[in-house]
């Protein structure tokens, strides 16, 4: 793969996933590799109820939690990434 010249190139944009908390990236694939891969990102933020029902939060919009997965295809679509 040859270098890509902005962020943009690196996510890869899909009607059919939600606009906000899912992307597809291509990142580091695993945490004990610098290989990149395309990488599934999931992820929770603080909501105003969030920031309410817990002191230790301190913005909308922090991080609660994150998952990422390696991914090799994108079975919605049926393509190979």
């Amino acid at each position: 793969m040859k270098l890509m010249d902005s962020l943009s190139h690196l996510i890869h944009h899909c009607v059919q996933m939600p606009r906000a908390g899912v992307s597809i990236c291509w990142a580091a694939a695993r945490f004990d590799s610098e290989d990149p891969g395309w990488c599934l990102f999931v992820e929770r933020v603080a909501t105003a109820n969030d920031l309410q029902e817990n002191h230790y939060l301190e913005e909308v919009g922090d991080t609660l939690w994150t998952t990422a997965v390696e991914i090799r295809s994108y079975r919605n679509l049926g393509v190979y990434l």
